[in-house]
C-alpha cells in the first residue's frame, strides 16, 4: 500500500468561510450530524449538490451496509469526503461510487475503499462539455459481434434476443465528441476478470453485486486516459482503489491522507494464470 499525503481534487467551493475543524466524535452517525463536519462536506462539494440531500444519502448508505460499520471511523468518512470532492452521489446503489470494506493486512483492521463506479466516471467525462455521449455495453456468446481493428475499424453487436444469451465474454465502450470523432475499447473477459482479482473486497463488493457494471466500468477506465477530460477530472478519477482517512483535528491539504491500495503481485501473478487459460478474445 503505497502511502501518499495528498489532498483529494476539490471542485468550485460553494461556501466562502472556511470551515471550523469538526470536533472528534466516537461514531459516524455523530460526525454525520455534526455542522462543522457538514459545513466541511459542503465546501467540497460542487455548487449543483445540495449538501443536505448528500448527507442524507451518506447516513442511509452507513446505516444499510453493515460491512461498513466495521470500518474504521477516520476512513468512512473519507470515503464520504472523497465522494462529496468528486461530485458523486456516496450511495452505492445509484452505481457511481461504491465504498468497500476491505482489511488492511499491515494494521489488521477494517478499512474502507474508495471505488468509482462506470456512472462515476462517465459523469466526470461529461463535465469536459466535449463528450457528447458515452454507450457502454456487456458482450454475450450467443450475441452477434463483429470487431476489426487496422485502417478499416469496424464495431458492430446485435444482441441476441430471444431468450438466454450466454455467458459474458467482454464489454465494450464507444465514446462520442463534439466534433464528430469517437473512441473505443473492447475488453474481453479474461481481462476483465484479472483487473477484479485485483480487488481487495472481502465480503461486500461490487464485482458481486453489480458484476456488469463493473465490467464497463473496467473497460471505460481504459479508455479513460484517452478523452479530453478536464486536470480536475483527471485528478478525481485517479481516486479510483484509494483509501482516504480523515483526521478531524485537520484543515486544509492534511485533511485527508490518502493511500493507493494494489494487489499483492502473487495474487496478479495467480490471476494471470487463471485467465490465460479461460477464454481468448480481441484485445484493444
Amino acid at each position: 500500500m503505497a502511502n501518499t499525503a495528498i489532498r483529494a481534487p476539490k471542485p468550485q467551493q460553494n461556501v466562502s468561510a472556511a470551515p471550523a475543524t469538526a470536533a472528534p466524535h466516537t461514531t459516524v452517525l455523530d460526525y454525520l450530524s455534526n455542522d462543522g463536519f457538514k459545513q466541511q462536506l459542503a465546501m467540497a462539494l460542487p455548487k449543483f449538490f445540495d449538501a443536505d440531500r448528500f448527507v442524507r444519502s451518506a447516513i442511509s448508505e452507513f446505516r444499510l451496509n453493515p460491512d461498513l460499520q466495521k470500518c474504521s471511523i477516520a476512513s468512512v468518512l473519507g470515503y464520504f469526503m472523497q465522494a462529496a470532492s468528486c461530485g458523486l452521489e456516496p450511495a452505492s446503489v445509484l452505481g457511481q461510487c461504491y465504498p468497500v470494506p476491505f482489511r488492511n493486512k499491515k494494521t489488521g483492521g477494517m478499512e474502507c475503499q474508495f471505488i468509482l463506479g462506470y456512472r462515476g466516471m462517465a459523469a466526470l467525462a461529461r463535465r469536459s462539455g466535449e463528450v457528447t455521449s458515452i454507450d457502454a455495453q456487456v458482450v454475450h456468446e450467443k450475441d452477434d459481434f463483429e470487431l476489426t481493428y487496422g485502417l478499416e475499424q469496424k464495431l458492430v453487436h446485435k444482441p441476441y434476443l430471444m431468450g438466454d444469451a450466454g455467458a459474458m465474454v467482454g464489454a465494450y465502450c464507444i465514446v462520442r465528441f463534439k466534433d464528430g470523432s469517437y473512441q473505443y475499447r473492447f475488453m474481453p473477459r479474461a481481462e476483465i476478470d484479472a483487473h477484479r482479482m485485483r480487488s481487495k473486497a472481502t465480503g461486500f463488493s461490487p464485482w458481486q453485486t453489480d458484476y456488469d457494471e463493473m465490467a464497463k466500468k473496467t473497460v471505460f477506465r481504459a479508455l479513460f486516459k484517452w478523452l479530453p477530460i478536464t486536470l480536475e477530472a483527471a485528478q478525481m478519477a485517479a481516486l479510483d482503489e484509494s483509501v482516504a482517512r480523515y483526521n478531524p483535528t485537520a484543515v486544509g491539504d492534511d485533511m485527508l491522507k490518502i493511500d493507493y491500495v494494489v494487489a499483492e503481485p502473487e495474487r496478479d501473478a495467480a490471476a494471470a494464470d487463471a485467465t490465460s487459460t479461460e477464454e481468448g478474445g480481441v484485445n484493444g
